[in-house]
């Protein structure tokens, strides 16, 4: 089995930034602490080299109609499921609730 460490790192703001200052980090980015978790992670060298994925999805306020006429949203997190198997497993961080002076981490 697989591990899939999974964020979404779509963005409503015109740009798209993070830097890390003396405070922690700062970004325009929805789900920064999310995406920052996973990175963390990935560049930890704790991760067992070949069990495991990390996948920055997209699309999930992108709202457009589909073929059948309904509303797609999701997008990125859809097609990852191609990706998963019946015995993976999926960690799935958002952290997009924060309050607004808390979302500058």
């Amino acid at each position: 089995p697989k591990l899939f460490l999974v964020a979404h790192g779509d963005h409503n703001f015109g740009t798209l930034s993070m830097t890390r200052t003396k405070e922690g980090w700062r970004g325009h980015l929805d789900n920064q602490a999310g995406v920052r978790l996973l990175m963390e992670a990935y560049f930890s060298g704790r991760l067992p080299p070949g069990r495991f994925t990390i996948e920055i999805t997209y699309g999930e306020e992108t709202e457009r109609m589909g073929t059948d006429g309904k509303m797609i949203d999701f997008e990125g997190a859809r097609n990852l499921f191609p990706k998963i198997g019946k015995n993976d497993l999926v960690l799935v961080v958002d952290v997009t609730a924060l309050p607004l002076h808390l979302s500058h981490l």
